[in-house]
């Protein structure tokens, strides 16, 4: 995969340590600083990862600035580095060109013949 577009930077990079662990880092653009985002599964495919991401909502009596933010989050493989899939939960704007599905089980039905992947 080339790109991962205008909502969504990817990032992966090496984490050196005894284990040989792998960062891989999601980055998405929120309408305003109160998003989070948190990956959810890592499932490797015959064509590289499939991750499931989910967009965590700020409490509705919260205000935020209306400016556009980022929420990423980063987690930790064992495996090596192939082209990644995501596919996002809880976005409810509609930029970006990742996935969306309404649920872990709809990504389940899409992943159904990968093998899931261990992360830190």
């Amino acid at each position: 995969m080339r790109s991962i577009l205008f909502s969504l930077l990817l990032s992966l990079g090496v984490f050196a340590s005894a284990t040989d662990l792998v960062a891989l880092s999601l980055e998405i653009d929120t309408p305003h600083p109160g998003y989070k985002l948190e990956i959810l599964r890592i499932d490797e495919t015959e064509k590289g990862f499939s991750v499931l991401a989910k967009v965590i909502s700020p409490p509705a009596d919260n205000l935020f600035p209306a400016v556009i933010d980022k929420a990423s989050d980063t987690v930790y493989i064992k495996s090596p580095l192939k082209p990644i899939t995501l596919y996002i939960m809880g976005r409810t704007w509609n930029w970006g060109e990742e996935s969306v599905v309404e649920s872990e089980g709809a990504y389940l039905k899409i992943t159904k013949d990968s093998l899931s992947i261990l992360f830190e």
